[in-house]
């Protein structure tokens, strides 16, 4: 079961990261929460509850600043979430394989 939600998140992955950079692109901050928002969720179910904080922490600036002073917190946070990708592939790679043992 953990298995197959690693193997869900990685599938849902890359559309959550496009709508994210899309929305910060078109400098729609409602979108750009609202998508933290969804996202947050996956960080927790496969265990990178810091990336999960972070993720609350941008979605809480997002009612209060403005675009420009967003840059610097989403630029930590987008990195923060490019690396998680790394690491819940190895992860999910490392359960299928203990799983065939």
């Amino acid at each position: 079961m953990i298995e197959e939600t690693f193997a869900d998140v990685l599938k849902d992955y890359d559309g959550f990261m496009q709508v994210i950079f899309s929305s910060y692109q078109a400098k729609n901050i409602p979108a750009l929460k609202s998508a933290i928002h969804k996202v947050k969720p996956l960080f927790g179910f496969v265990g990178l509850l810091s990336i999960q904080a972070q993720c609350q922490d941008f979605e809480n600036a997002c009612q209060h600043a403005e675009l420009p002073a967003l840059g610097e917190s989403f630029n930590s946070l987008k990195i923060k979430i490019l690396e998680a990708r790394s690491i819940i592939e190895k992860d999910k790679t490392r359960l299928t394989a203990y799983n065939l043992s």
